[in-house]
């Protein structure tokens, strides 16, 4: 019988002493069901080149240099540019592909092997080119497997590879978010010692939760969490750091109190899997922390920021900080407050999980990882993926990965600021110019000349590497592709209105395409890369820094003022004629499209690049790099900083800005602020023991540690400067220690809010000086103001 179904989750199993893919999916009936498909083991023996092909195969055959091996076919395949013959050699047992094609290799004197390394079910994938989040088709008869023991309505087996069939949309998903909390008495929560508390768990269709322990055991909840999990049978599990605290305490507290953690479709446990994130067999797990790194406007990555990004409705409650959580749970008539901020937090999760659900499936589905390995992955393995699917296509043998040394070469232009105001200034961005740039001249490792070969070759300006014209290189071929994609998404998003059920997915599936397409300049000089090309991205970057030098030349020749520009970005004077005609001459001179991206009523550059702040036509500031001026900046001086650009760019003048600055200074005190806006936060970069210098952080964390509180590399630690005697150090105490009164004001003044604010104003003529000065030196404010 033929069933359709979509591909949610994909993983190898040998069952039965068969090696075969089981492929979760979801049918449009909306039943979950469970696809065998039997599938061998092989690698690739490359013959040396004037080796016989047929006679290495019979001798492998015969003499069979690991047991394992059954037998053998002759292939056509690429390596790079060579056409060479290959041997594909199939193995019994998954187990020993790897030792059996390493004695191959050493016993027959071949000249390579290939793909002994990847996963078989990747390289199920591309062998039938089958992607999660996508629909299918296999014929299929009914499995002996009872579909009872793996949480499926029913169980098949595969008589043919599945079939793509073009169905987009994804069927209505399961969704379960779930969030934890330990106390301590002695600072940080130590699975080893400290039981989990709570456990909040909530569905999209409204089911929750809090499940709470009781006396020292959580034995208890820990199993009926696994219960719970089982019986709701969700197809993704949500979670805020689950793969880097969550999941991790967990496993450690399941293991401890000898629990069995069932939530895997499987009822087995969590695993740690490829890229450092847990995997549930036959569900999606995401930590949206992941998600959030790809959130690039939002610096500080935590759910209540990510929610406010995104629009979500954040409970009215004020947030508990970690460290009063002991007395909260201590106390009877406060737990309750405690166990509804749990509560809150995972609803919130569960809200942030439906915002990113589509662009985690669309990401999937055009990589080929799994919704949980691909929002775990780093930008150079969803690439690395990628090409691998695109290039077996291509007949491309799939080099193993090996970290190469990271070799130095001359990146994108960034030119110097004309520092100051400036008004009507537009932002223009080329679309995908390196990806264009690339297709253009070929750009590719397979097409790059080593040799004299001077005939229907590119030369790169600059950098002197030489490509050929033709064939088209697999970058080219993929470029195009994806390029195409994204053209034809964008053209039915326009033709798609916003209240249709479909905007979100194609928006999703256009962000998605974009990230890809721009991450593959990048992959090629990266030191992770399978297809590692020094040569292929030091002739990218030097193409892309000739275009942006032209595209200058060429909006001067015009009229147009170049205040900035920044890798594949301009930003000229806003005359709505000029800036088409530039945009015309850009299509018509260099064969690219430069898009108008923002017009801004007033933007002020720094004297550094990469740091400017500009306020759109609506109303809107767009913040650039000048948040994270310095590592130690505290709430307090951050919101200063904002609220003295967004004065400076409303009034084109700082007199307002610096009155504002010169009351804050005199009176602090007198705000009463909150403690919060105090306290510094930063990260300790190695452990404490390591450090040489008696840092206000380091010493904080000396500090912490004899409270028992104990925290190493990559710990944030937050902390207030007091009115203690002593050097800075000295004074810096943990932020729980610290009441309003300790508070140095003087310090807070002279180290955050006026360097906060002088960063601006000094721009426009303002110094540090008057800004602690009295007030009469308000009359002066004005002298100096930079105007373009």
């Amino acid at each position: 019988m033929k069933q359709t179904f979509w591909l949610l989750d994909l993983n190898h199993e040998t069952y039965e002493g068969k090696s075969s893919i089981w492929l979760w999916g979801i049918t449009h009936e909306g039943k979950r069901v469970l696809v065998i498909d039997n599938y061998r083991a092989y690698f690739y023996l490359l013959p040396r080149k004037k080796e016989d092909p047929e006679e290495l195969r019979k001798k492998l055959e015969a003499e069979k240099p690991h047991p394992t091996i059954e037998n053998a076919t002759i292939e056509k395949k690429k390596l790079l540019a060579d056409e060479r013959v290959v041997l594909k050699v199939f193995c019994k047992d998954p187990e020993f592909l790897e030792r059996a094609a390493r004695e191959t290799l050493k016993k027959t004197g071949a000249e390579a092997t290939y793909e002994e390394k990847l996963r078989l079910a990747i390289k199920y994938q591309y062998d039938h080119g089958i992607k999660p989040c996508q629909w299918y088709e296999a014929d299929t008869t009914v499995s002996t497997i009872d579909p009872n023991k793996f949480s499926v309505q029913e169980t098949l087996t595969a008589t043919d590879h599945p079939r793509p069939v073009p169905k987009e949309e994804p069927p209505s998903l399961d969704l379960f978010s779930f969030s934890l909390l330990s106390v301590s008495k002695t600072g940080a929560p130590s699975p080893i010692r400290d039981p989990i508390q709570i456990i909040s768990w909530r569905t999209d269709k409204n089911a929750n939760e809090a499940l709470l322990t009781h006396a020292d055991s959580d034995q208890a909840t820990i199993q009926k969490f696994g219960e719970d999990v089982i019986k709701i049978n969700p197809d993704f599990v949500l979670s805020f750091e689950g793969n880097s605290i969550g999941w991790p305490y967990l496993v450690k507290r399941a293991n401890k109190t000898k629990t069995p953690l069932r939530v895997g479709r499987d009822e087995g446990p969590p695993h740690q899997s490829l890229y450092g994130h847990y995997s549930l067999i036959g569900r999606a797990n995401v930590d949206l922390l992941n998600f959030a790194e790809d959130l690039y406007e939002v610096k500080n990555k935590t759910v209540e920021n990510v929610a406010k990004y995104l629009g979500i409705q954040s409970p009215n409650q004020k947030p508990i900080d970690e460290t009063a959580n002991l007395d909260y749970w201590s106390k009877p008539d406060q737990r309750k407050i405690l166990v509804k901020h749990m509560e809150e937090q995972t609803e919130t999760i569960l809200a942030i999980g439906e915002e990113a659900i589509d662009y985690v499936i669309q990401i999937s589905a055009l990589s080929g990882l799994p919704p949980d390995q691909v929002i775990a992955a780093a930008v150079g393995f969803r690439v690395d993926n990628y090409l691998m699917m695109e290039t077996h296509n291509l007949g491309q043998l799939i080099p193993s990965r090996t970290e190469q040394p990271i070799i130095p070469y001359k990146g994108a232009i960034v030119l110097e600021p004309k520092v100051g105001l400036h008004d009507n200034v537009a932002s223009l961005d080329f679309s995908s110019m390196y990806p264009s740039l690339m297709i253009k001249y070929n750009i590719s490792p397979d097409t790059l000349v080593t040799g004299k070969e001077t005939e229907d070759v590119f030369e790169v300006p600059e950098v002197r590497h030489r490509f050929r014209k033709s064939p088209s290189g697999f970058y080219r071929i993929v470029l195009t592709k994806l390029i195409e994609a994204r053209k034809t998404t964008k053209a039915e998003l326009k033709r798609t209105a916003k209240s249709d059920s479909r905007y979100p997915l194609l928006k999703a599936r256009e962000k998605a395409v974009k990230v890809m397409t721009n991450a593959v300049y990048g992959y090629a000089g990266w030191a992770g890369a399978r297809w590692y090309s020094k040569e292929v991205a030091e002739s990218a970057a030097a193409l892309g820094r000739e275009t942006i030098n032209r595209a200058i030349s060429l909006a001067k020749s015009l009229g147009l003022t170049v205040f900035y520009g920044d890798t594949d970005s301009l930003f000229v004077n806003y005359d709505e004629k000029l800036v088409q005609k530039f945009q015309a001459e850009i299509d018509r001179q260099l064969g690219l499209e430069i898009n108008l991206s923002e017009v801004y009523k007033r933007i002020l550059f720094t004297e550094a690049k990469k740091k400017y702040a500009g306020l759109r036509i609506d109303g809107q500031i767009d913040v650039i790099g000048l948040e994270a001026v310095r590592g130690d900046w505290s709430n307090l001086a951050r919101d200063v900083q904002n609220t003295v650009l967004r004065m400076v760019l409303e009034d084109a003048d700082p007199s307002r800005a610096a009155a504002y600055v010169q009351d804050l200074t005199r009176n602090l005190k007198s705000k009463k602020l909150p403690l919060s806006s105090f306290v510094v936060w930063k990260t300790l970069t190695k452990p404490v023991e390591a450090y040489e210098v008696n840092a206000p952080h380091v010493e904080v964390a000396k500090k912490m540690a004899k409270d028992g509180w104990p925290v190493t590399a990559g710990d944030k630690v937050g902390f207030v400067i007091t009115k203690r005697s002593g050097k800075l150090f000295q004074k810096a105490e943990p932020h729980y220690k610290v009441i309003i009164e300790d508070v140095d004001y003087d310090y807070y003044v002279r180290n955050q809010i006026v360097p906060a604010a002088a960063r601006i104003l000094e721009i426009l003529g303002v110094s540090a000086e008057q800004l602690l000065a009295a007030p009469a030196s308000q009359t002066s404010l004005s002298v100096g103001t930079k105007r373009g």
